[in-house]
């Protein structure tokens, strides 16, 4: 799962189970289960789906 950081703290927060630091603003990536326990806090929201990479043809590639 990823979530975003939008709490007070500046520069971010430590997650310290996962040993990472969650900057401010910035999507990490998280087991679910912790995520979903992060979400329980006004300060984290879940991070927007990025849109998958599309692959050319050949043809487009030409």
């Amino acid at each position: 799962m990823r979530v975003v950081y939008d709490g007070p703290a500046r520069p971010g927060v430590e997650i310290p189970i996962l040993g990472l630091i969650a900057r401010y603003g910035e999507p990490v990536e998280v087991p679910d289960a912790i995520g979903a326990a992060l979400l329980h806090q006004k300060c984290w929201r879940e991070a927007p789906q990025s849109k998958p990479t599309r692959v050319k043809s050949e043809k487009e590639v030409g």
